[in-house]
């Protein structure tokens, strides 16, 4: 259960994600558009980088200057690669690391994608009754 392995969830109530997505796993970005778009609809900011180069298909890094000093998340979508490059990149950032497993196993990037809707709607709640309300309903 969701609430169980991830408790700092009952303590965080976000409101600036950037997601850095795998577009080798996320086809189009399909995955990234659609988390951006929820979390938008929730009074969100949210930025999207795609760590894979368009041209010449290698991984890259995300420069920590594009990420906003006042963001709170930043939401991995691909695998535990793609998390640990972005914590490479940006460890230096002061701000909750998730990481949402596209791939057949996630030890680091755990939360699988029938969990991603769960963690959205815990992340962009405006207050800790209602996030905690939504938590105990499981």
């Amino acid at each position: 259960d969701l609430a169980i392995r991830f408790p700092v969830i009952r303590e965080v109530i976000m409101k600036k994600f950037c997601i850095i997505t795998n577009s080798r796993k996320d086809k189009d970005m399909a995955t990234a558009k659609a988390a951006k778009e929820y979390l938008e609809g929730h009074g969100c900011e949210v930025i999207v980088f795609d760590n894979v180069d368009a041209v010449t298909n290698e991984y890259v890094m995300v420069d920590p200057k594009e990420i906003p000093s006042d963001f709170e998340c930043i939401m991995t979508i691909g695998g535990d690669g793609t998390l640990l490059h972005a914590v490479k990149g940006l460890n230096e950032i002061d701000c909750v690391f998730v990481g949402l497993n596209k791939g057949n196993m996630g030890f680091l990037a755990e939360i699988s994608m029938d969990d991603m809707e769960a963690l959205l709607e815990w992340t962009s709640v405006d207050d800790v009754d209602e996030l905690i309300a939504l938590i105990d309903q499981l």
